[in-house]
């Protein structure tokens, strides 16, 4: 299954490799519902809220990555001239959130009984409560 694949190694043997940039895809809904399925999503920024796999390469000593671009800018810009180019419906600003697996139920329950965090019109987060 995907939740037991070693990605920390399998960035470390392409690191290792010489690989500087990497392509990566995943499959997952949407809390904005003008997003459809099919639509090209270019995440500009993500929140993890993953606890239960290791969050770090560093595991023995603290050290700080500059976060506040995560994703490359060139392959944001390639993917998105390519993806436009295409004709499908593409969205070039998007925050990726992270979580656990969980069933429906308890996304809905664990939505429903935390603060939320949603994106406003100039992508600044904002605090909700339920």
């Amino acid at each position: 299954p995907p939740h037991r694949i070693n990605y920390r190694a399998n960035i470390s043997a392409l690191h290792q490799l010489g690989v500087k940039r990497i392509i990566s895809t995943n499959a997952v809904g949407a809390i904005n519902f003008d997003m459809m399925p099919g639509d090209i999503v270019i995440p500009h920024d993500f929140v993890d809220f993953c606890r239960l796999r290791p969050v770090t390469f560093y595991d023995e000593k603290p050290v700080h990555v500059d976060m506040s671009q995560p994703y490359c800018p060139e392959i944001r810009s390639v993917l998105e001239k390519q993806a436009k180019a295409s004709g499908v419906k593409t969205w070039d600003k998007a925050v990726l959130v992270c979580t656990e697996k969980l069933t429906k139920d308890e996304q809905w329950k664990e939505i429903k009984d935390n603060t939320l965090f949603i994106c406003d019109s100039n992508l600044r987060f904002k605090e909700v409560q339920l």
